[in-house]
């Protein structure tokens, strides 16, 4: 039961929620600066909400999850536009068009502007989401036409699937694990997600059922070959956990190393046929990986390692330093991820949890573009584990948002680093040890 303090700061973080929930949708300094200074009070009330660990009734828990994303739902999107690339899609895959063929300004597709068209990001970039997200996208685009063809019906009802996704994330997770209702609150008060998910609509969000099913099967089921699928079927919205292929090669799983090889084939199958209807033509596989290139080689945001490795290039006279600092970027993180891979299949004792999150968190972290919608499936992962000064720490990432403070939109490196230092150290003095969930 929530005592009279909890009560009065509940009450707190709903009226500054509200607040950020109703600063105007456009991108200015202004309303940046609001945002900024309303998220880090709401961050603050969140801290001393959760500092105790007070035993919730699961009832309570639910109604704050839907009191929490009521007031969330009104925020339209205007700190990412991202959004916008998924309603539109979902209108072009819903209407028979394969995605990966065409890039958004192509001439054949001028029938199909619409105003989601008009607030995309990026459109001189090909479609990057791999094959599921963008049925799912599909999916959204046939709901909303249920009640009209309007953009903004599109939008909430995009909002309505990923708070089932999330809702059925944790009664699953209840029914299955003897998880803490505390755990949950963790999650489903925490601003980075409220704001980045259910507030702008992140399809990072779709990725959360996925890990709460990979978790389950992980510890209940010995049968590799649903752990193998659900792998594939994470990688099938977001690439990223391709790389928890590890995990089949764990001591859990108690089985010889030729039947973990071809679960892993089976995964990777499992993807090329899915992928293979769609990303058939040369043209298709062309664009996709335009995209994936451009993504994670050129586009560049708030990664301090990036910059450091930027200016040790430099400070060595390397030629063309800014070129080729994205390289070693993005093959440093395969190479960590290998690494720590290594490192947990040969563990005396199994660390699935500890292993999934630490893998998810390298493959964001360590990239040139770090945005905050990166981490909702991680602070899932830290919420069930418990671990509060690392939720803080990369929920401290949002004021990466500082960039709007300018009307160039303008970013800092030593801002950015700056940043980065204050999150580690948070994270760094945690002494919380792994709950997890048996």
């Amino acid at each position: 039961m929530m005592k009279f303090k909890e009560y009065y700061l509940f009450i707190l973080y709903s009226l500054i929620l509200i607040i950020i929930s109703l600063i105007p949708p456009i991108r200015n300094p202004n309303n940046t600066l609001y945002f900024l200074i309303s998220y880090s009070l709401l961050l603050g009330t969140y801290f001393f909400i959760i500092k105790k660990d007070i035993e919730y009734s699961f009832q309570s828990i639910i109604i704050i999850y839907v009191i929490t994303r009521i007031i969330i739902i009104p925020m339209y999107a205007w700190l990412s536009d991202d959004v916008f690339t998924y309603l539109w899609q979902g209108k072009l895959v819903y209407n028979g068009i394969n995605i990966y063929n065409y890039f958004p300004l192509d001439n054949q597709l001028v029938n199909y502007r619409d105003n989601n068209w008009l607030m995309m990001g990026n459109i001189t970039i090909p479609a990057i989401y791999p094959p599921i997200a963008t049925y799912i996208f599909a999916l959204n685009y046939k709901i909303a036409n249920i009640f009209g063809s309007n953009e903004i019906i599109q939008f909430y009802s995009w909002k309505m699937i990923l708070i089932i996704g999330e809702l059925l994330s944790i009664l699953l997770i209840k029914i299955n694990t003897k998880i803490k209702n505390y755990n949950l609150l963790i999650y489903i008060l925490n601003p980075l997600c409220l704001i980045e998910i259910i507030g702008q609509g992140h399809n990072d969000g779709l990725l959360i059922p996925i890990i709460t099913l990979l978790i389950i099967a992980i510890y209940q089921s010995r049968n590799i070959f649903i752990n193998s699928a659900l792998i594939a079927i994470g990688a099938l919205i977001k690439m990223t956990p391709i790389f928890l292929l590890p995990i089949l090669f764990f001591r859990k799983f108690d089985k010889k190393i030729i039947v973990s090889i071809v679960a892993s084939i089976f995964a990777i199958l499992l993807v090329i046929i899915m992928s293979y209807p769609i990303l058939n033509s040369k043209s298709a596989l062309n664009n996709y990986n335009y995209g994936m290139s451009y993504f994670n080689f050129k586009a560049i945001f708030f990664s301090a390692p990036l910059e450091i490795v930027k200016f040790t290039l430099n400070i060595l006279n390397i030629d063309n330093y800014w070129q080729k600092a994205p390289y070693i970027v993005y093959y440093s993180k395969l190479a960590l991820i290998a690494i720590i891979s290594i490192f947990y299949i040969y563990k005396k004792k199994d660390y699935q949890l500890e292993f999934i999150t630490l893998v998810l968190a390298v493959a964001y972290l360590i990239s040139t573009k770090v945005h905050t919608w990166y981490f909702a499936p991680i602070i899932f992962l830290l919420s069930i584990m418990m671990k509060k000064n690392y939720i803080f720490g990369l929920s401290i990432f949002m004021l990466s948002y500082y960039v709007y403070l300018f009307p160039s939109f303008t970013y800092y490196p030593l801002l950015d680093i700056t940043i980065w230092v204050v999150a580690i150290a948070i994270s760094y003095y945690s002494k919380e040890k792994n709950v997890g969930i048996d």
